[in-house]
């Protein structure tokens, strides 16, 4: 009995101690599963960061430093705009790339974020993109007759293969895409509000907007933002909504008032991919646009796309009836959207109402066009002038027309890096990277500034040669071709967003210099990476780890990491910097004076000890010394520019100019005859030529024998 009593207690205790610890150890797998989703959530949240600064840090990094600029005009409007191509952009934008993966370094290491998975795909463009690097870097010391040149181009894939791997990064999460959708409307919408703004405080210094950027990178970056705020627009929370209207309200107008063709362009490119991938924009197209609408008839009316002639009323009032028709249009075709109100779906399918609003549109187009002088007759060569300015010879195009310059100048430069790239003799090395502008100095029929090849897919195979080429489309299309086939996981908004933004920069650089022009390819390339990142099947289920446990070699691989951006950001700035110098001692010469020159000389020498490599310092610095009459300094520098750069015509005018100050006529000789062969169009090189024609021919060996040259009446 004792016994038996004794079982039925330590099976009592036995029961009670299992039901004390079902309990516990449900608290614990409740506490293990929050402690999991509050990881999750860090993750989430960290990947959103990354996103986001991926696109928004390069822009204000870009952005700010255009305060160091000794070219800067008025307000913040570029005196000299197509000086924001120089190589010290790009090595800005990398910087902010690189601040940007050390706090995801930082992130990683402290098991916040999650690194992603990599396909075959994604790992063979990455090996491709790295190569492209490598190649250009190499040809810096080897081959290509413009150094600052080849390592722009080193930067530029620097920069490249940054976003691609901080793409991938916050691709991996639903709010790292989310993330760089959001950075591309801000970006977006600061630079239409910073543009619009200058355009309206300083009306006189420009009619069109060109602040922040470059006119090219301005009109990209808006279109750009616009495309995601109007995809975004649908299914977000009211407040974001509205928010999501009014910066699609803004970049519309700044596109148009852009006078980009290229910016309008991809807009319009834009909108007809999302349409086409299903996405519901027609309804806050029409509303943005007609928000826009007025602010665009405002400003085209009161500034004028053409100031003289009958083209002035003319141009005006088409460009009006345009706009109006263009919304009307817009407006038809969101009636049919979702998102539009049922009343005025009915009334857009009425094929009454539909018939009469493109009556009224013809007769007005008709009636604008029979106003004018001499009637329906040249009624185009009227109103052509109110929107397309055609380059003379000489003269740089008309920036105040809604449409600027002509497709000629793109059509002659194809051809002279195409037929340079043909007679190099060497297809697999090519011309050398960052030589397009050397080239495009022999072709050129006036002074006009050319300064790049307007395609990517032309500069990549004449400056990098087929090597090049071949490596940098393996990178772009095997990152396209692992986005597209991980598109599936991605929402089909934040897909359609991201593969619209690579396919219409993509387009966009068949005919323009985006390859130049990091503020485009960065979005272009990250977007493409975020949908080209996945997750491995054990970071979607198992639990990510507590942030507790010690991060082992984390931390030694963020320390690498953060020493390496370092080193390849010091990399980049210090020739930015000298490109810098090389700028203030420019500005410095032509201001003259004593003092003037004397800075010119310090800025040059700077610029000359930051980077070794360029020809800048040397050749300023030479006719600065040669403006204070030291002789054997400023012809040092000049032999100096020439061997650093054998090819460019800045060295040899600087090695005309001491030639024909110390009287070398063999030296004026071969300098006159090296710049005919380099730059023949610019007015330097004659008024040299003519200089050493005569320095030949001296008064002292005239036929008369003493001294005396002959005059024109043969005396």
């Amino acid at each position: 009995m004792a016994l038996a009593e004794q079982l039925s207690v330590d099976r009592l205790r036995g029961a009670a101690r299992n039901g004390l610890r079902r309990p516990a150890r449900g608290i614990a797998r409740a506490r293990a599963r929050a402690t999991a989703s509050g990881a999750r959530s860090q993750a989430t949240t960290a990947a959103g960061a990354v996103g986001f600064a991926t696109i928004v840090a390069p822009w204000l990094f870009v952005v700010l430093a255009r305060a160091t600029d000794p070219k800067v005009g008025r307000g913040l409007i570029v005196a000299d705009p197509w000086s924001l191509l120089a190589p010290s952009w790009g090595a800005w934008a990398l910087t902010g790339l690189l601040l940007v993966a050390v706090g995801a370094l930082v992130l990683w290491a402290r098991q916040r974020l999650p690194a992603p998975d990599f396909s075959r795909t994604t790992v063979v463009a990455f090996g491709s993109l790295i190569a492209f690097a490598a190649w250009c870097a190499v040809s810096v010391f080897l081959w290509s007759t413009s150094p600052s040149g080849a390592w722009r181009w080193t930067v530029i894939a620097l920069v490249l293969i940054v976003a691609a791997v901080l793409g991938l990064v916050a691709g991996a999460q639903p709010e790292g895409r989310r993330g760089i959708v959001f950075g591309l409307i801000a970006t977006g919408t600061l630079t239409a509000l910073i543009g619009l703004t200058d355009l309206l405080a300083f009306p006189g210094d420009a009619r069109r907007v060109l602040s922040p950027l470059d006119p090219t990178a301005t009109g990209g970056v808006i279109a750009l933002g616009t495309l995601a705020a109007l995809a975004l627009d649908q299914g977000e929370h009211p407040q974001r909504r509205r928010w999501l209207r009014a910066a699609a309200t803004v970049g519309i107008a700044a596109v148009v008032l852009s006078a980009s063709r290229g910016a309008v362009g991809m807009l319009v490119f834009g909108v007809v991919l999302l349409a086409l991938r299903g996405t519901p924009i027609g309804w806050p197209l029409v509303q943005a646009v007609g928000g826009a609408l007025p602010a665009v008839a405002t400003a085209l009316l009161g500034s004028g796309v053409a100031r003289e002639g009958s083209a002035d009323t003319t141009g005006r009032a088409l460009v009006t009836l345009l706009l109006v028709g263009g919304v009307s249009l817009v407006a038809w075709a969101a009636a049919r959207d979702t998102g539009a109100p049922a009343e005025l779906g009915r009334w857009a399918g009425d094929r009454r109402v539909q018939g009469g609003a493109a009556l009224v549109v013809v007769l007005a187009v008709i009636a604008v066009f029979a106003s004018g002088d001499g009637g329906l007759r040249g009624a185009w060569d009227r109103t052509s002038g109110a929107f397309e300015a055609r380059s003379m010879p000489g003269q740089p195009a008309d920036s105040t027309r809604l449409w600027s310059g002509t497709s000629d100048g793109r059509l002659w430069r194809w051809q002279a890096a195409l037929d340079a790239y043909q007679q190099s003799g060497d297809p697999v090395r090519g011309l050398g990277p960052g030589t397009s502008a050397q080239v495009l100095r022999r072709y050129r029929r006036d002074p006009t500034p050319t300064l790049t090849v307007p395609s990517a897919p032309v500069a990549l195979l004449t400056e990098s040669g087929a090597v090049g080429l071949t490596l940098a489309l393996i990178g772009l299309l095997g990152l396209s071709l692992a986005a597209r086939a991980e598109r599936r996981r991605a929402p089909r908004s934040d897909g359609a967003i991201l593969l619209t933004i690579g396919s219409v920069v993509a387009v966009h650089a068949l005919f323009n210099d985006d390859h130049l022009q990091p503020l485009l390819m960065i979005p272009a390339v990250a977007c493409v990476a975020a949908i080209a990142s996945r997750q491995t099947i054990e970071q979607q289920i198992a639990p990510p780890p507590s942030p507790e446990q010690p991060p082992g070699k984390r931390t030694l691989a963020t320390a690498v990491g953060a020493a390496l951006a370092f080193a390849i950001a010091a990399g980049a700035l210090v020739p930015a910097r000298a490109q810098l110098r090389a700028r203030e001692a420019e500005a410095a010469l032509q201001k003259g004076g004593a003092g003037g020159l004397r800075d010119a000389a310090l800025f040059a020498s700077q610029a000359s000890q930051l980077d070794p490599l360029s020809f800048q310092g040397p050749a300023i610095g030479s006719q600065a010394a040669l403006a204070l009459q030291r002789w054997t300094e400023a012809r040092r520098l000049a032999l100096r520019a020439v061997k650093l750069a054998p090819e460019e015509a800045s060295a040899w005018r600087a090695v005309a100019y001491v030639a024909l100050a110390e009287h070398d006529r063999p030296g004026a000789r071969t300098a006159a005859r090296k710049l005919l062969e380099l730059d023949p169009a610019a007015g330097s090189t004659r008024d040299i030529a003519v200089a050493a024609t005569l320095e030949s021919a001296p008064a002292e060996s005239s036929p008369t024998a003493i001294g005396t040259p002959l005059t024109a009446q043969g005396g």
